[in-house]
């Protein structure tokens, strides 16, 4: 999906996701039935962001302000990604402009277009963006039904609650789309899903026609709600409060990534990814383990996967009652591996000293506790000893699966 769309298909503009999302507002608001005043107010919103993204005028301020900000550069490799692959020609895409395309800067011709040429520039642009997508539309197709396989097996084999079998349609339904980078470069990420539309949108610049994983990120999402918001692991947010909101976030993104790595079934890991892991785990340590009192593993995977809505409160009530929101967030942001000075004297030298002086101190803080649990599980801490490419990690994908 390219920024702009819909000034070429202002009749499709209540797909937006936030028009939708504002919509979705007045609805609940219309339910419970708010003031008029509110009401309003709601629909002046929804009636702003119809307008931003189906007027010209607002597409060329959002384009001028990309240069005011210097933020065009990260927006312009999704534009080079997509038109390398698929063949760029600037007459056929700027026209009469063309002399002002300078090889790399695919937006700046747009400054000097009027508005119908810029609406034959957004045309051009989108219908290489279809091309790119139906370039690779069967290998996107195969990541989905490559994870779809594998999170079955783990349903089936009990790796994953009997609860999460309910989201595979959610899954097979999933919508993915490719961005030009507005919605997600330029937001410093990578992907996003939206569980009201059921849709994964990732960067053309991040996905390159072979990364697997940020896809896989996005599907575990999917595999956390319902598309209706009603139900799943969304409703956390909503249970815990606004105070824990940035905690919930945190929450939220590494319990998706930590299913997305399992699901990526690497016999070896690279170390990029094994970083990650690295967090994700120790997120999962801190909410688990270092509270008032323990809160059991079955707990985060029942209210993720289930679309029951008691288990989701079942884990909001744990969670708040065993962490202040502050201290809780001030935790999991600052999540560092400080070795234990004791410990360094027992590294390389005694293997049996080194784990039980590790047994020993594994609750004296939250980074002895990740050192005990992380270090102590040899599935989770292969490594290649190298960055593997994006493209050795697909045929990895589709070659392995997880048996564990």
């Amino acid at each position: 999906m390219i920024y702009g769309y819909y000034c070429i298909y202002p009749e499709r503009i209540d797909e937006n996701p936030e028009v939708q999302k504002r919509a979705n507002r007045i609805e609940r608001l219309q339910s419970i039935n708010a003031p008029e005043v509110i009401m309003m107010h709601e629909h002046r919103m929804l009636k702003d962001v119809k307008e931003k993204h189906s007027d010209v005028r607002r597409f060329r301020e959002r384009i001028n302000g990309l240069y005011v900000v210097g933020k065009e550069s990260a927006i312009l490799e999704n534009y080079k990604t997509v038109f390398e692959d698929v063949g760029f020609d600037p007459k056929e895409v700027y026209g009469a402009h063309a002399l002002l395309f300078d090889g790399t800067d695919y937006l700046r011709p747009v400054k000097s277009m009027t508005d119908e040429e810029i609406i034959r520039f957004l045309e051009r642009v989108c219908g290489k963006f279809a091309d790119y997508s139906d370039k690779y539309k069967e290998t996107l197709e195969k990541i989905r039904k490559t994870f779809i396989r594998r999170y079955k097996y783990c349903v089936d084999n009990g790796i994953y609650p009997e609860s999460a079998g309910g989201c595979i349609a959610r899954l097979e339904e999933l919508k993915i789309e490719i961005d030009d980078g507005f919605t997600t470069t330029l937001d410093e990420v990578s992907g996003w899903y939206n569980a009201h539309r059921n849709i994964a949108v990732i960067s053309a610049v991040q996905f390159k026609g072979v990364d697997v994983f940020t896809l896989l990120h996005e599907m575990a999402h999917a595999c956390a709600g319902d598309t209706d918001g009603v139900k799943g692991f969304y409703r956390l947010e909503e249970f815990l409060g606004e105070e824990y909101e940035a905690a919930y976030e945190l929450m939220n993104e590494t319990f998706a990534n930590a299913r997305a790595i399992h699901l990526l079934g690497l016999k070896k890991i690279p170390d990029w990814l094994l970083l990650e892991q690295a967090r994700d785990l120790k997120v999962e340590i801190i909410v688990r383990r270092s509270g008032k009192e323990d809160i059991d593993k079955d707990m985060f995977s029942k209210a993720y996967f289930s679309d029951d809505i008691a288990d989701v409160e079942a884990l909001a009530n744990a969670i708040k009652t065993n962490f202040d929101a502050d201290a809780l967030l001030s935790d999991l942001a600052s999540i560092k591996d400080t070795s234990c000075v004791n410990e360094t004297k027992y590294k390389g030298k005694d293997k049996s000293k080194e784990l039980k002086y590790r047994n020993k101190h594994r609750h004296d803080n939250i980074d002895g506790c990740f050192r005990y649990y992380y270090f102590g599980n040899p599935r989770v801490r292969a490594r290649t000893g190298e960055m593997l490419m994006k493209i050795l990690l697909a045929k990895q994908f589709f070659s392995d699966a997880p048996k564990e």
